[in-house]
């Protein structure tokens, strides 16, 4: 039996939402990045670990700060101890020129024992005891590798990722036709399948230009198992199929577009031509939303947010508040109280309070059931002043006669 962890996206160097730790001087969160990486470690030595498949973003950015670099290499040297270890490399791992150095080179060009670098589409072998392991990597598909300048030239950055993305099924297909049945082999990568669901990535990424690839081009494969990295949503794209197409997720949470995400990572046993895997979920450092309207009232609006903030958990939380109210309202609210109960009440980290305001002029419309070509240009003028939350009288009129005269002198050619 061959035993492997796969995780993905650990994304060192996320430092948003954190005070600083007083004695390392390191942000807050990413020590968070870095624990999570050493309860993997630790299930790895407890649970007779043979390999660890990364699926690639090491760091947040292609540059890390040699501090991050330095803690991350401790670990893997601590983690190649235990077990081999493939590091896939993906896109905040590679420097904006193709033909720069990623990242993880670094392990490749100092020859680490143990360690092997994805840097490139090829089949690679792992030898566990008298069976061998056969991982073909795929690191991220950036175009400048790709794809030919030439033949992008004054393409839309939709078909480009088009182009790329088919390039990419055909480097897989041809991977697996190096696989020799029977053997088992693991497809490795870091690029979005078309069935996924996206997480914080889909905000962070140029998703419109990203290259996909067809689910059904892995599970057509030869895989016993296709490991994924790129998007932070822990999901099995094949469970239809009984190939098992799993993105691990990310270990950490990285914005509040993530809160409801399990984290963690996968465990896997290749026994035989059986494969059998599980999400082992860590403890992630949780993030909290709590939405309160005060719309309804008039008096005791920040008690009332008080009130409901005592009733929640924010043990160990990135902690936000979103409060609905009334334009007229809004400086009833009192952020530095609301502040000071999050902390007081366990929170790691106030992210924000923020107010949804209700402004009376939202509810100025035009008449749905009157054509616009029957509205004058002055009724026109005032509902538009009136949305923005402008009161009728003397001022109002005073704007109107003023537009009518700027379109007097456009239409005159002055």
């Amino acid at each position: 039996m061959i035993k492997a962890i796969h995780f993905a996206d650990l994304h060192i160097g996320v430092d948003t939402y954190g005070p600083k730790d007083p004695e390392t001087r390191i942000n807050g969160r990413v020590l968070d990045y870095l624990d999570m990486l050493d309860a993997l470690i630790d299930y790895a030595e407890d649970n007779g670990c043979d390999v660890v498949l990364f699926a690639g973003d090491a760091f947040h950015k292609p540059n890390p700060d040699t501090l991050y670099m330095r803690e991350f290499a401790r670990r893997i040297i601590r983690l190649r101890d235990i077990c081999d270890v493939v590091l896939l490399v993906g896109n905040h791992d590679l420097p904006g020129h193709a033909y720069k150095s990623s990242s993880l080179e670094l392990f490749e060009t100092l020859q680490v024992d143990g360690v092997v670098v994805g840097n490139d589409y090829e089949v690679i072998e792992i030898d566990v005891g008298d069976e061998t392991l056969y991982v073909a990597t795929v690191p991220y598909p950036a175009k400048g590798r790709l794809a030919d300048p030439i033949e992008i030239r004054g393409l839309s950055p939709d078909s480009i990722g088009a182009l790329v993305g088919d390039k990419l099924s055909e480097i897989i297909e041809n991977l697996g036709g190096a696989i020799k049945p029977g053997d088992p082999c693991v497809l490795l990568g870091h690029f979005t399948v078309d069935a996924a669901q996206y997480g914080s990535e889909r905000y962070v990424e140029t998703v419109s230009a990203e290259p996909v690839v067809p689910l059904q081009s892995l599970t057509e494969g030869p895989w016993d198992y296709v490991a994924l990295g790129h998007l932070h949503m822990h999901q099995d794209l094949g469970a239809k199929t009984g190939m098992p197409v799993v993105y691990a997720g990310s270990l950490e949470r990285v914005d509040f577009s993530e809160e409801k995400h399990d984290k963690g990572f996968v465990w896997i046993e290749f026994d035989h031509g059986d494969v059998r895997w599980e999400f082992i979920e860590i403890d992630a450092r949780p993030y909290k939303t709590l939405y309160v309207d005060v719309s309804g009232i008039e008096r005791g609006l920040t008690q009332n947010i008080l009130k409901q903030v005592r009733k929640k958990d924010w043990t160990d939380a990135v902690a936000r508040i979103v409060v609905t109210v009334n334009e007229t309202d809004q400086h009833k609210i009192y952020r530095q109280d609301i502040e000071e109960a999050l902390i007081k009440a366990g929170a790691y980290y106030v992210h924000s309070v923020s107010l949804d305001v209700i402004r009376e002029g939202r509810e100025v419309r035009l008449d749905a059931n009157k054509p616009i070509q029957s509205y004058t240009e002055e009724e026109l003028l005032e509902t538009y002043f009136l949305g923005t939350g402008m009161k009728p009288g003397k001022k109002l009129d005073r704007l109107i006669n003023m537009a009518f005269d700027i379109m007097d002198e456009v239409d005159s050619g002055k």
